[in-house]
This record gives C-alpha cells, structure tokens and sequence, in this order.
C-alpha cells in the first residue's frame, strides 16, 4: 500500500493460475495459458506500481466515482488494463497497483473437439489483442495537455488539488514508463513473430544471395560478408538470440513449482503436472505464432481501417466436481 498516496488511489491485483481445468485442453491451450500467467506475475513486479491488472482486480468506488467508471466505447474492450490507465491519467499519475499475493485460479478455454478448442483459444485471444486501442489512448493521455474536464462530469465527488504537478518530472517519468509497459504488451506480439519468422531466410538471402544477383555484385564486394562491422553486429545478435530466452525460461520453471505446490497444498489433487508435461513447452513455438503474433497483427491492422467486432466470448465447457470438506 506505501506505493499510493491513499486507499482511494490505489488497485489491488493478484495472480492468475489456471490449474481447474488444465489437463482437459490441448497442450498448446494450456502452455499458452501458463505463459500468460507469468507474464502476469512478471508485470505484478514493478516496484512503483506502475503493473496493469489481468483479469481480476479490485478498487474503491471512490476511486471508480472519481474518473467516471469504466468506458463502454469501442476503444474499452482490454476493460482492466483500459480501466487502470484511466484512473492513472485521471488522478494525474498517482493511481497505483498493489499486487495480492494469492493467485486466482481461473479456467482455460474449452469446448467440445481438438480443432473446436484451438479455435475458441484463437477467438479469445483475438479479443484480448483489441486492446491495442489503448495505445493511442494511452499516448494521448500521457502527451497531450490535460483537459479542463478531466473528471467525469457525472462525478459528485469535488475536485481535488492534490494532484496539481500533471507535468512533473516524476510524473513524466512514470507516464512515459506507462507508455513503454502499454507498447511492450502490443508492440511485441505484433512484430516478435514475423521477425523471427523471416529472420532465417533474410539472413540467408543477405549472406548467400541467389546466383541471378551475383552478375550485380560478387560475394567479395559483398560488405555483409567482408565487414568486421557486420560480422561483429552478427555474433551480437546470435549472443542476444541465445540470451533473451532465459528470464523466461526461469521464470517457467518458478512457474512449474508454484503450480505444483497449489495443487498439492492448497487444492489437494490427486493429479498435478509431471515431468511428463515438460513436452508441453514444445508447443510453445506454435503457440506464441496462433495465440499472440496471428491475433496482434490482425488487431492491428483493423485499427488502421473503421472496422466494428463483435464481442466474442469464447466457450468454456467444463464439469468440476467440489469436494466437501465435511
């Protein structure tokens, strides 16, 4: 709570975990679903605050009264990462996240049929991908003058002079930390795919160029294949390629634990994750292509033209049985 000047600017988020119905979806549903989590619980950690909620979160009405509760529009539809920008540009940056330390548990996506539940995972996640909307908004928040009414007009709570530094270096700090956050959880779904997708055959055409071209240029006049420079610039990037996985990978591995322990502690199953389910990672290659590169992009590309989605929700039919305690 020391991160928010009060209670009535602060948002309390936990964790999410997926464990109810997690072996009863394919392999590239649930990996999906558990690098999400952590992604989550990676973003709970800033240290000031500045994490948006996923899923589940909680605030004051006060707080709710004070920026005009949540937006209905279009440009709404990521709701808790849209909701908790707009309590932090409408109490001029002093809204802050506190992270719960008990992780919600929640259901993956499933319906009936292998191909069917893929499909409903890519539906989901095409939603979840419209949230792009609020990175205009959030450029616009943090850049342009603030607006004279910038509380809700609906709002019966007076208005406050004790968020009167909107262009204070400490608030620019964190209004354009909040812009890096918002574009790395658009930016990067929608290139990291196709770059690392085309990365091999441009390489490939750059160091070994077909033989039509070589009429134009020989491979010694190639500066791509002769240039210290480049061949410098080479091996960082390879050294970069080796290294840039590994915050992931242990954070796969905290991940791997802690749902071991909730299952076993907290839920009492019978059955939890296995070495077995190490094979799942597998289908994370596949996965981050169908469920995170596929879905940004086309998000992307219907923010460039007026185009009006349905808001899907994808199926989930599951059967959970409740032990008593008694």
């Amino acid at each position: 709570m020391s991160q928010a000047e009060d209670p009535y600017t602060t948002l309390c988020s936990p964790p999410i975990f997926f464990s109810r119905n997690a072996f009863d979806v394919p392999a590239a549903v649930r990996v999906t679903d558990m690098t999400w989590s952590i992604m989550v619980m990676q973003n709970l950690s800033n240290s000031r605050g500045l994490s948006f909620p996923c899923s589940t979160y909680s605030l004051s009405m006060v707080l709710a009264e004070r920026v005009g509760y949540w937006d209905v529009d279009a440009n709404s539809v990521g709701e808790d990462m849209h909701m908790w920008l707009k309590c932090f540009f409408k109490t001029e940056c002093a809204a802050r996240t506190v992270p719960i330390f008990v992780p919600i548990n929640l259901t993956n996506v499933q319906t009936t049929g292998y191909v069917s539940n893929i499909y409903a995972r890519y539906v989901q996640a095409t939603r979840h991908m419209n949230g792009v909307a609020d990175v205009a908004y959030t450029l616009k928040g943090a850049f342009l003058p603030k607006q004279q009414n910038s509380l809700d007009s609906k709002s019966i709570l007076p208005s406050s002079n004790k968020y009167s530094n909107y262009f204070s270096f400490d608030n620019m700090r964190d209004k354009i930390t909040v812009c890096f956050h918002v574009l790395e959880a658009h930016m990067i779904p929608c290139t990291s795919g196709w770059l690392m997708f085309a990365a091999v055959p441009v390489m490939q055409f750059l160091l070994f160029p077909p033989q039509s071209l070589l009429s134009y240029i020989t491979p010694i006049e190639n500066p791509i294949v002769t240039s210290e420079f480049y061949a410098t610039l080479w091996n960082i990037v390879k050294i970069v390629t080796v290294l840039l996985p590994m915050p992931l990978f242990g954070m796969l591995a905290v991940y791997e634990n802690l749902h071991r322990t909730v299952d076993r502690d907290l839920y009492r199953k019978t059955d939890s994750r296995t070495w077995k389910n190490i094979f799942d990672y597998v289908w994370l290659p596949v996965a981050a292509w169908l469920f995170m590169t596929l879905p940004s992009t086309v998000a992307c590309v219907k923010r460039l033209v007026k185009h009006e989605d349905k808001y899907v929700v994808a199926e989930k039919i599951f059967h959970e049985q409740l032990k008593s305690e008694f």
